[in-house]
């Protein structure tokens, strides 16, 4: 006899072979749309002959008591956008025992923070930019602020670059980090949320798309080349957080998942992989090492094999809500959660 199973009964059906395989997750696409992510409950040791498992465990962990709005690694220590509490400094030289060292009341709250050399460039979101000088980590000072509505922030070399929503791009120089100046502006088609800068271009996302910008001659910003947002079945895909390594761009946002898109012709972009999320999922943010994408999501850290990004395979789940940003340093990635807290994930590689 046929009999037909319920969701859970097939869930748990697939709970038991991803363990007998020592597999670690599946997604599940339903004829309703509906996506769902199947871990096993129990991940078996390796098998003789196969490599061990990849795996993430939390060894550390700091409340900054706001939300850890973003924040950037740098040697021993982290830099935190830690909202009305400014910047925050964490000594994470011993990753079991993260420690505040230093602070700094920023002119505004603190969103975004972005560390180039002995400076640290801060989103205060509508009241602009911070700049200050960490050259001791213990002391960190304000050295100059410029006015402005800032959502995020890149810096390389003498120049950064910020997003502003709706008002597009802009190139600031801060070869002398005491008087920062507006050099070039550029309007995007929709509203800016993210921005990586690699060679001669700035790669933006802004909602509807990824928008490719030529910034080889700072003041003259001009976009070469676009892509637009897909949909899911729950609507339109809404691309908010950017990673470029290497030739591709990894890319998350509402409804998202994550996309990669092949950046090689910056004049014509291309899709060529994706990796769903689930309805009630958002991946947070996305960093980059080697062939591993992690994302921080709302029900957990997830790392994606994408050696072949038009097969992504997931190979490691951390269970642990509301992850808002993640950044990777050696053998550890480091998360700020949507409730104050830092933690610091030990990252255990397989070996044969």
């Amino acid at each position: 006899d046929i009999r037909v199973l319920s969701r859970s009964e097939y869930e748990d059906r697939v709970r038991s072979i991803l363990k007998k395989h020592h597999a670690d997750s599946v997604t599940i696409r339903y004829d309703d749309g509906t996506i769902r992510d199947i871990t096993a409950e129990v991940i078996g040791p390796a098998r003789a002959g196969h490599a061990s498992p990849f795996s993430l465990k939390i060894v550390g962990e700091l409340d900054t008591s706001r939300a850890g709005f973003d924040f950037c690694v740098k040697g021993p220590y982290a830099y935190v956008a830690d909202g009305s509490n400014g910047l925050s400094v964490v000594d994470i030289s011993i990753p079991s025992e993260p420690k505040f060292t230093g602070s700094l009341k920023t002119p505004g709250d603190a969103k975004v923070i972005y560390v180039c050399g002995n400076h640290a460039y801060v989103s205060l979101f509508r009241k602009g930019i911070a700049v200050v000088d960490i050259s001791n980590p213990l002391h960190p000072a304000l050295t100059a602020s410029l006015e402005g509505n800032a959502l995020d922030i890149f810096v390389l070399g003498k120049y950064a670059y910020v997003v502003h929503g709706e008002d597009g791009l802009s190139v600031i120089d801060v070869i002398n980090p005491t008087r920062p100046k507006v050099v070039g502006t550029l309007n995007t088609p929709g509203m800016a949320q993210d921005v990586c800068v690699s060679g001669d271009y700035a790669y933006v996302a802004d909602f509807d798309g990824l928008q490719i910008v030529n910034v080889q001659t700072q003041s003259q910003p001009k976009i070469v080349g676009s892509i637009n947002a897909g949909s899911h079945p729950y609507g339109k895909e809404l691309w908010q957080r950017i990673c470029v390594s290497g030739s591709c761009a990894y890319i998350v946002g509402a409804g998202t998942g994550l996309v990669i898109v092949d950046i090689r012709n910056p004049h014509n972009p291309q899709r060529i992989g994706a990796w769903p999320c689930s309805e009630t999922e958002n991946f947070e943010d996305v960093s980059v090492s080697g062939n591993y994408a992690y994302l921080a999501g709302y029900s957990g850290i997830r790392v994606i094999d994408i050696s072949h990004p038009a097969s992504l395979k997931q190979i490691a789940f951390l269970s642990h809500q509301d992850n808002r940003r993640i950044a990777l340093s050696g053998t550890h990635a480091y998360v700020t959660s949507l409730m104050g807290n830092l933690k610091v994930i030990e990252i255990q590689h397989p070996v044969p």
